[in-house]
């Protein structure tokens, strides 16, 4: 049975690392920090589906590639709708 649910948090918190290190320098820094730990995050999440499913980078991207092209269509919406 599932007597336990295992969410993956036995490392310290790299969120909280990021902002640590970013705060003091303002909020484009937290931004662009976050921004890199997204694509660092990419990378380390899509490796296991490559080895284990033979199921490579660049198939994985076109696979999301219409909802990233729909978040970036909605993001700038919503800059222009606050501007």
């Amino acid at each position: 049975g599932l007597d336990r649910i295992d969410l993956g948090h036995d490392h310290p918190c790299p969120e909280s690392f990021r902002l640590f290190i970013t705060m003091p320098h303002g909020v484009m820094a937290i931004a662009y920090g976050s921004l890199v730990d997204s694509v660092i995050s990419q990378f380390i999440n899509t490796w296991p589906n490559g080895k284990l499913l033979n199921y490579k980078y660049i198939d994985q991207m076109r696979d999301l590639f219409p909802a990233i092209i729909a978040s970036v269509f909605m993001g700038g919406l919503f800059i222009l709708y606050v501007i």
